[in-house]
Formats: C-alpha cells, structure tokens, sequence
C-alpha cells in the first residue's frame, strides 16, 4: 500500500461521496441477472453521478468479481503515515489486515470516468500531428482498484501505468478500420493495468472497462480467406514488442519470495502479533521464564512454518517450470527461441523431440498429435488432437474465458501442460517451409498458432487454483471465530474484575493495566488455529501414501460432512474397458463369434470410428474411444494411419488375399447426436463411397430407413439394456453419384446421414469393478445415499445401480417420458409402461404406500432439462429425494444436478465420484470431487485417487470424518482449557495472587500442548458409523458439552479455593498489592487440581469411536499421558524445597492432595458421561441422514 508508484489523477476528478465496495456488489448482483454470464458489466459508466462501478465473472464463472475505483490523494497518503508512525506501526498493522477498509477510509470513489481518470497520459494533439507523442502529466495522488468478488474476499489492487504507444488491437483484440488507422484513437498511449488472481486486467478507454487479457482474440482470426493462413501471419518485431509489454513472458513459475519477506509476513500476522503482544505483556509482569519459552516455541513454530512454504512454493515453481525452446515464424522466417518468448498469435512448429510438453495453448493448423492431459482432465487415456481444416470457423468458436474446450474445439487444440505422445507432420500451406528441418523431420512436425500463454492457459488455470483456491469459510470456521470473540468478551469482563479488585487495593496505575492485559491474553489461546488444523494435517499424511492426493487441504473436513455421493458408471463403478459380447445382426440370431458375422457388419464395425495408431503406422497400440478400440480388435482387422494416406484399415488375409479400406472423411461423434459416421472407398465390389454409421439406438432409428428396422428393434434395446450391456446400433447406405458429383464436402451432415439401412447391433459388456458393490452397500450401511449419474443408456444405468446395490431388488423404478402435450412429464415403471405414477411427482407417497416397496425414480438428460425449466421446487425437491439413476446425462447436466443437490443438503455433503474428461465441471462443482487418475495434481477435482476403484471414496470419508471429528476435539479441549486457566488467575486475582512462572510453563508447554497434538494423531476408524459427526463446533452437543465441563471447573475451582482455606493447617498469605504472590497454598491446590483436569479433558475429549480408532490405541497420546500424569501426582507428593521453590508450590497437608485428585476423578467421571450423552440426546443431524 506504501509503495511509491503512482497513478496521477486529472485536476477535475470529482471523488464520490458515499458508497461503499458492498453496495457495489449489490448492484453487481442485480445487473447480472439481465446479462450473459460471462459478459463484463460496467455498473455505473462515463458521465454516471453514481461511483464508478465493474461487475466481471472470472474463473470461467465460478467467481464474480465487483471492480470499484478509488482515488487516494498525497494529502490522505500523509495522514495514513502519520497515523502510523505515532500509533508505532499499530495502525498500519490493521490497515495491512484489512485493505479494504483501508481503501474507503483514506480513498474516495470515482464517479465519473473517461480516459483520464485511470491514466497518467494526455495525448498532444498537436504533438501527435507532429510525431511529438505522448506527454505524461505529473499530478498528485494514486488510483486502486476494490475488489469486492462473491465469495466474500475483499482486496485491493494498486493502478499501475506505463507508456505504450501501440496499437489497441494487439491489447484488446480488436483491428481497427483503415480510417481508425490513419487516426490517433487506434494508439493506446498508456498500458493502465492491475493485477489480481494472477491475471491482468487492462483499462480499455474506447470501452470504459477494465478487459482481462485472457480472453483476448486477434481480430483477424475470425477473417481468415480461402487461402487460410498464410506467411503474412508472421508477426512484425513491432507487434512481438507490444504483445510482449501486454501479455509478459510465457512463464507460469510463481516468483519466490525472499525468506526475509516471508519471515515478515510470518510476524505481521494476526496471532504472532497478539503472541508477541502477551510476551511483552509476560515480561513485564515478571513471567521472564515462560516468555522466554513461549518465544523460543513460537520462533521454532515460525521456523516449521517457514520451511513448509518454501517446500510448497518450491512444489509450486517446479510444477510450472518448463524450459525448451521452440521454433517459431517470425519475420517471414523460422527461427529458435526459449518457450518464454511466445506471445498469442504466434506461428509455432510442433515438433515432439524439440518440445516435449506444450508451453502454451496453441491450435492446430496442420498434422495430428496424440497427448497425455492427465494434469488436466484426469483421463489417463491419450488423446488424440487433428489440424482443423477451418480454422477460421473453430477461433470463432473458441471461449476464451474456459480454462479448456468442448469436444468440438479441444480436438484441434493442444494445451499448455499436456505431454505430447506422438505429433505427425502435415502440409503448411502458404507458409514457408522450415530451411533447417530435413524429411524425417517434416515427417514429425506439425503447425500450430499461439492462442493463450503464461497464466492465462489451462495450465495457468491449474497453477492459479492452487495458488488462489476458492476460500473454504465453513460454518466451523465461523464458528471458531465467533467463540473466540465470546471468550474475548469474557476477556473484557476480566479485565473490568482485575481493575475492581488491584483499585479496590490501592495498587499503583502499572500494576493495575499490567494485570488487566494479563488476563487478556490468558483467555484468548493462540494456538487454536493450529490446533484446529492438525487433524487435517495428520489425515494429508495418511492419505498420501494410500495414493490419494490433495490440492485444497480445507476440503478434508468436507469429506466428513458428506451425506450423498454421485458415481459416474463407465471407469468409475464399472471396468474402463468394454468387451464385445456378440452382434444382434437384423434378420438373424445373436452370435459371439466374429467369423458368424455377415461381411457388411463386420465392415461397418472395422472402419466406423476414429481409432489412431500410435508408434508406428502399423501395429498395436491403438488410441482412441476403448469402445472403438475394442470393438476394432474383435474383428480382428488392421489399420494403418499416415499423414498422405489417412486412415486404411485391411481385414485379415484370407487365402492369401486381404481387403483394403480407405476412410475418405470422419463425421466425429457429437454428444448432441449421439453417433458417428465415416465414408469410405476402396470396398471390394463396389466402385463408389460408402456411407456407415453407429451411434445410440435412439439415435440411429432417426437416421435408418423405417423399412429396414424390424419391429422387435425396441424390445430388443429394452432386453439388453435390462441385462446392463452396453448397445450400439450399426447402419450404411451406398452414397450416389450426384452427391459425388457435388461434393461430399459441400453437403451438410444432416444431409448424409438419411435413409440409412439399419444392419444390427454390436453389444458390449460392461463388468462392474470387483470393489464397487462392497464400498456402496458400505456407504448405504452408513446412511449415505448413493446415485449413478452417466451418460449411457438409462436402461443400462438401472442394471448397474441394481447390481452394484445402488438400488434394491424390489424398489420400483419409474422413468420419465417427455410428452409434446399439456402433460409435460409421465413417469412409467421401467419394467412395465402400464404402470404410471398417474398423480404425477405428487402421487410417489401414497403409491409407495399403496405397494410396500420403495419407490426411485430413474431420471434422463432430457427429463431433467424439462425439470429445471418446469417443475415446481416441491417436484424437484421430490426428484432429488427420490431420484437414484441419471442417464443420458451431458457433462454440464450433471454438474446442474450436483449444484441442485447441494442446494438440497443446504450446501455441504456432496460429493462426485468420476475418471475425469466428462466429469470436470461436476467434480469442481461438488463439495467434495474425487477423481479416479493417475496424475497426483489435476485441475479437475481437489481429490485424485491413483487408486481406481471407488473404495478410496470409503478411506477418504473416513480420514474426513477423522480429521473433523479432530477438529472437535481440539477445540473443546483448548475452550476449555483457556477458560480454567483464566479462573485460576481471576481467582487467585482475589488474594492479590498468581500462578507461578514455571506453573504456567508446566501447564502450557508440559500439559496442554503435547497432549493437543497427540490426541489429533487418532487414526480414523476402519467403519463408518451410521450417525454422521456434527458438522458445526457451536452446535448443541458440543456447546453443551463445553459449557458443562467449563461449569463444572469453575465450580471444582471454587471448591478447592475455599475448601483449603478450611483447613486447621491453612496459613494466611502475605499480601502486597504491588508484587503479586505466587507461592500460596490456595494457589498450589487450585495449580493441582487444575493440571489434573487439565488431563481429564484430554481423556473426555479425545473421541475414539466410531469415528476415530480406540483411544488407547493412539500409543503417542498414552504415553504423552502417562508421562504428566506421573510428573503431576511427584508434584503433588514432593517436599523436595528446590523444587518446590521452583514450582511456587506451598507444601500441603499429608493426604490432602489425594483429596484432589479424588476431586478431579470426579470432574472426570461428569464431564465423560456429558460427552457420550450429548450426541445422541442432540444431533439432529442423525435423525435427517436416517430419513433420508
């Protein structure tokens, strides 16, 4: 905030009066309901009364973001540093923690804007006629940018400006007309930026917006001619130069912060500066010893700390490390140069050998690749990239602001991050060829165009999300936060108690602030933060090595929450792989052998599919669609792939004879139709093309003449989807002589793919992973529901769910079918159409009562569209309690449904469970995704099992419950504890006494901080408990809980602080209200009785089971135990004086401290039987995971 770069403002900027960066997000959040998601909204523009205001989505719009300026004068600057300095930097301090408030306090809102009221630039025009240029106008003050985003972050971002003078449309993506050109309006004098996220937001003053430079097109893209792209797409030196100053270095390796930097931030922190606070407060109290110990724990705490950042941003920088260079057309000429010099726009030659990974995003213009983009999407199974032939046509298409594509575009893009496999060479058209590269070379070296670099490429995205993960602000967290301030009152009303009894003394003013800060700093513990994380961390640890990797550690506690886990089928609860159990022909049996398949059938499935080989232009590894690969090794033909022949697959020899088959062109699989086709020629007696096609049975149908499908053609669908096998309808027709003559290439696909001859129906079957039934009836058994969401056959879907145990034997399902009538949605039994919920949604409780079975119901893709366009909350409601199988389900479907069921189960407890490409969106929408890949890190989930069977999901919810459970116990111990020494004090207070030095060292460093930490190291039970942990620490079992022991100790305390008054052999102590008495019998018995339940509480709170293993078998936590219970009762019995003198302690009568340690058995007994009581007399939650 300090820094001495500045922004300087016209003389006439009117500042804003009133306002705030809220009621900016206020207004953001009505504008958006009236405008595209992913539009930038400016709120209130140039010649608006209203403070100047940006709404703009970002993270593909999972966050929106409310930008608001403000102008902050050097008069203001001055005060903000006078403050501080007279304050000894406590101010600053505070205005570090929350620069938002910083911005409004010293700030004041922009309520106009134009071009110079974010820049420092005035344009001469007379300067500019004369080639003069820019003059830079000194004034005073600077401009920031409040950020106000939805989920609840405020920050700011100081308005940088430097000198420019290029064209716009290398910044903001627009090409300015010819008679823009000739003009000064086509210059951008000055680069007006912030930055925030890792991203640059740059002022546009044509549009009076902020425009991020991710998102930016070159404007000829979308203009490409006839001739495509051509040699005059080398980029100039003038252009590279201004592309670089805009987009920086192709680099996505996170700069690394000085130790010193990170000591600093380290110590500035919140809690270090109130530990530091209370060590001074302790010094000057006389408590040298327990500083000292506190300090040095605290250095060494800051050390550990220290050394885990630096190994995470050293994990960070070597994740976006990527050194290679690359050989790029500038100038009309091919040349070298290191990855770090790309900028969008770019023509760059791919070349497997010479760049193995991808520095950027680029599109391919020509030859095909096959990459690896685990990193990604968390699909392990290559995938293969092709040089698009209308290049124009996929930029026009292209969404810039998604970190990755649908499958219509992302098959001609290679991302930033993917490994490359294979890369095959193709023609470069008009662009010159490489003078250094020889044939075999050429052969392997493919073109393509810089479309994004450095953190703006998916590779960024996944970086950026590590960097900046989306803040986890849980109920518990609040919680944590609104106990802390509850005992911070509690604090205060101690305070006012030790100023009332040291005034009432006549102590001096010293002693009297000395001891009220004292009892401050007691009842606000420090170390619960840590605390509150050490579960978490213990359960990292244990999930590492079962090969289950994170990348937002706040989503373990998630785990524990959840109530309803999703599975996609294929991969996930299913086998990768489908085998080819047989074909249905047309007229004819079901056969398993391929040599009882007629030849035109065996064709159709040898040719119908996009299937590359990889290594060699012949040969077995073959990459593609598993279905397409296994279905091709089943017919046992062969296909040969090269750049001048294309694809040409040959059937076995046959008395020395084979027949060969060229692809001419690929229609590929399309989600919307559900089917892909292929023309071919080269078919032995047939001298023309030949159309075939396969696809979804209710696909094809559409597609087939109606005179070659037989009658039994549904029923036989229904039969094998009934089985579970997985159907794919196969058809073909001759293609006719006009439409050659034509042009295969001018006619459209709608227009080829008609009257069709239906030829049968390959089957596949789909075995279910041998672990998948065992963890579902594992997670039913513990109260948490189970659905299948897919996008295969809801037929097939339902024989799934029914034998992975998803669905019971005799549960009655119903599928939707959508009617183009009044009557929208009829549900049907899927076993029988007669059957109907006739009552519609409405009906679905009294026919369950009616039958005596449970009722599900089975949901389609397109029923679901009708669901969230039509239905009333109360029908979704019922759909989302009812509903068990969706099928037909496109990826953004499902994540709509993992968002419905979050609302349903009021935001937490979902979790998705999927293999990766398809399932992103839901994975990153869910609380908790896990996906099913060999990549440790992927952008697709915060979870990633290397383990592919879904019995990690039962380790993962086990380790979360764990750590939650944890979480709990952790706090309740340091309430606790942090209440009862702060008792002790406030009591002692009374007499003008206190605890020892070394009393508190004993209790804090011997007591309470290793038995913390040994009770978070319980592993995680190896059952699942049907009633779920609390998932809030004010709920009612814990407060109550908490409550009752913190009653009870305070009462044990005043017991035994009279009780020993009590006693003939009691001493009165020598009061002096200016030196504080540490050395006392009511201070050495309630010291005793204190360590002692101190040790209970641990014992109490360290919950075992059923969600954590025994509590004896934590061997740390027994020993650690073990160990101050024995120190504790020497100290009670010793009469050694030294030690005594040491310990403050006075010597009590023989037996009386067997008394107190009766005492606290007692407290031990009560508060046990509270802590086992409570959950069942309280937690609802319970109660609504049985239901349900």
């Amino acid at each position: 905030m300090t820094s001495s770069t500045t922004i300087p403002l016209p003389p006439d900027l009117a500042p804003a009066t009133s306002g705030s960066a809220q009621d900016a997000a206020a207004n953001s959040d009505s504008t958006n309901r009236t405008m595209c998601d992913l539009t930038p909204t400016t709120i209130n523009g140039r010649g608006s009364k209203q403070p100047w205001a940006q709404f703009m989505p970002l993270e593909a719009g999972e966050v929106e973001a409310t930008f608001t300026l403000y102008h902050v004068s050097s008069a203001a600057h001055a005060m903000y540093l006078f403050l501080s300095v007279v304050t000894a930097g406590l101010f600053a301090l505070v205005c570090y923690w929350l620069p938002h408030r910083w911005v409004r306090m010293f700030g004041r809102k922009v309520n106009q804007i134009d071009d110079s009221a974010v820049t420092a630039a005035e344009i001469a025009s007379s300067g500019m006629a004369s080639g003069g240029g820019v003059a830079i106008v000194p004034k005073s003050g600077s401009m920031w940018v409040g950020i106000v985003n939805s989920w609840g972050e405020a920050d700011i971002a100081k308005v940088s400006a430097e000198t420019f003078r290029g064209s716009s449309a290398n910044v903001f993506g627009t090409e300015p007309s010819n008679d823009e050109k000739q003009s000064s309006s086509s210059v951008l004098a000055m680069l007006v930026s912030f930055e925030y996220r890792s991203l640059r937001f740059v002022w546009n003053p044509a549009q009076y917006r902020f425009a991020i430079l991710g998102e930016w097109k070159d404007g000829k893209w979308t203009r490409i001619g006839s001739a495509g792209v051509d040699s005059t797409w080398a980029l100039s030196e003038g252009t590279i130069a201004e592309r670089k100053q805009a987009f920086g270095e192709n680099s996505v390796v996170i700069a690394e912060p000085s130790t010193l930097h990170l000591i600093l931030f380290e110590v500035i922190s919140p809690f270090t500066v109130f530990q530091v606070f209370s060590l001074i407060i302790w010094s000057v109290n006389d408590y040298y010893w327990y500083a000292m110990a506190v300090f040095l724990i605290t250095v060494i705490s800051a050390i550990m700390t220290l050394r885990q950042t630096k190994q995470n941003i050293h994990r960070l920088r070597e994740l976006g490390q990527h050194a290679s260079t690359v050989r790029v057309l500038r100038e009309h000429k091919w040349i070298t140069l290191p990855s770090e010099s790309l900028v969008p726009g770019d023509l760059v030659a791919i070349n497997h050998a010479v760049t193995p990974e991808l520095p950027c995003d680029v599109l391919l213009l020509s030859g095909d690749a096959v990459a690896d983009e685990s990193m990604l999407t968390g699909e392990s199974v290559p995938v293969a990239k092709t040089g698009t032939a209308n290049p124009s046509l996929v930029l026009r298409d292209l969404d810039l602001t998604q970190p990755t594509f649908p499958d219509r575009v992302s098959r001609f893009v290679l991302f930033s991050g993917t490994k490359l496999i294979r890369v095959r060479g193709g023609h470069f058209g008009h662009i010159p060829a490489d003078d250094q590269e020889d044939a075999t070379t050429a052969k392997d070296t493919a073109l393509g165009l810089v479309l994004r670099t450095g953190f703006n490429t998916a590779k960024g995205t996944l970086i950026r999300s590590m960097l900046h993960p989306r803040p986890h602000r849980s109920e518990m967290t609040r919680d944590a936060f609104k106990f802390l301030g509850v005992l911070g009152l509690f604090g205060l009303v101690g305070m006012v108690y030790t100023l009332y009894m040291y005034i009432s003394e006549g102590s001096s003013a010293k002693v009297i602030i000395i001891r009220s800060l004292d009892v401050f700093t007691i009842i606000i513990p420090p170390a619960l933060p840590a605390c509150l994380s050490a579960g978490i961390s213990f359960a990292l640890g244990r999930l590492r090595p079962r090969k289950i990797f994170c990348i937002s550690p706040n989503h373990i506690n998630m785990a524990g929450q959840v109530r309803c886990v999703v599975f996609d089928k294929t991969g996930t609860l299913t086998e990768d792989g489908l085998d080819v159990l047989g074909v249905q022909p047309r007229d004819g049996e079901f056969v398993t052998q391929v040599d009882q398949v007629g030849d035109e059938m065996v064709r159709a499935m040898a040719v119908c599919h996009d299937v590359k080989v990889l290594g060699s232009e012949t040969g077995s590894g073959l990459i593609g669609d598993p279905l397409d690969v296994k279905m091709l090794e089943w017919t046992r033909w062969t296909v040969r792939d090269s750049v001048q022949h294309g694809m040409q697959v040959s059937s076995p020899a046959v008395a020395g004879k084979m027949q060969e088959i060229s692809v001419v062109k690929v229609y590929e699989f399309a989600a919307a139709l559900r089917r892909m086709a292929v023309i071919v020629t080269g078919i032995k007696d047939d001298a023309g093309m030949r159309m075939y096609a396969k696809g979804a049975p209710e696909s094809m149908a559409e597609i087939c003449d109606q005179s070659t499908i037989p009658a039994n053609y549904d029923a036989l669908v229904n039969d094998f989807a009934h089985r579970g096998l997985r159907v794919l309808a196969v058809a073909t027709r001759p293609i006719k002589s006009a439409e050659l003559d034509a042009g295969i290439d001018t006619i459209s696909r709608a227009q080829m793919e008609q009257g069709l001859a239906f030829l049968g129906f390959v089957v596949f079957e789909n075995q279910l992973k041998p672990g998948s039934r065992v963890a579902v009836e594992t997670l039913r058994d513990a109260a948490i529901r189970c659905l299948v969401c897919t996008g295969d056959n809801i037929l097939t879907a339902v024989s799934v769910g029914r034998e992975a145990r998803i669905l019971d034997p005799l549960d009655r399902v119903y599928v939707p079918r959508v009617m183009r009538s009044e009557k929208g949605l009829v549900w049907e039994a899927h076993d029988d159409a007669t059957d109907t919920l006739d009552g519609g949604l409405h009906a679905l409780a009294t026919k369950t009562h009616v039958t005596g079975n449970a009722i599900v119901l089975a949901v389609t893709g397109e029923a679901w569209e009708y669901l969230l366009e039509h239905a009333s909350p109360e029908d979704m409601t019922v759909v989302l309690s009812h509903g068990v199988v969706f099928a037909r389900m496109a990826p953004e479907q499902k994540r709509s449904l993992v968002e419905k069921l979050r609302d349903h189960y009021n935001g937490t407890g979902v979790a998705f469970v999927g293999d990766g490409a398809n399932d992103v969106s839901a994975l990153r929408a869910a609380d908790v995704g896990l996906s099913l890949s060999e990549a440790e890190a992927s952008i697709a989930a915060p979870f990633t099992s290397a383990e592919r069977d879904i019995g990690c999901v039962l380790t993962l919810i086990k380790e979360g419950r764990a750590a939650l459970v944890t979480t709990h116990s952790c706090f309740k111990f340091m309430a606790a504890y942090s209440c009862a020494q702060f008792s002790s004090v406030c009591l002692l207070y009374a007499i003008s006494a206190n605890l020892g030095d070394f009393q508190f060292l004993y209790i804090d460093l011997i007591l309470v901080f290793p038995l913390a930490l040994a009770m978070a190291r319980s592993e995680a039970s190896q059952t699942l408990a049907r009633r779920p942990p609390a998932d809030r620490l004010l709920s009612a079992p814990i407060m109550f809980v908490i409550v009752a022991a913190i009653m009870l100790q305070l009462g044990m305390q005043f017991f035994i602080f009279f009780y020993v008054r009590m006693q003939s052999w009691y001493t009165d102590p020598e009061v002096d209200p200016e030196n504080k008495i540490v050395s006392c019998l009511e201070g050495t018995a309630v010291f005793l009785l204190s360590c002692f339940m101190y040790m209970c509480m641990a014992v109490c709170f360290a919950a075992g089971e059923p969600y954590r293993t025994n509590l004896f078998k934590n061997r740390v936590f027994v020993s650690c135990l073990a160990v101050v219970l024995g120190l504790t009762i020497t100290l009670a019995n010793i009469r050694v004086e030294d030690v005594m003198w040491f310990f403050d302690l006075k010597p009590l009568q023989n037996g009386f401290q067997w008394q107190i340690v009766g005492f606290a058995a007692i407290y031990a007994a009560v508060v046990l039987l509270l802590e086992r009581a409570a959950g069942p007399l309280f937690d609802q939650s319970a109660k609504v995971g049985v239901a349900q």
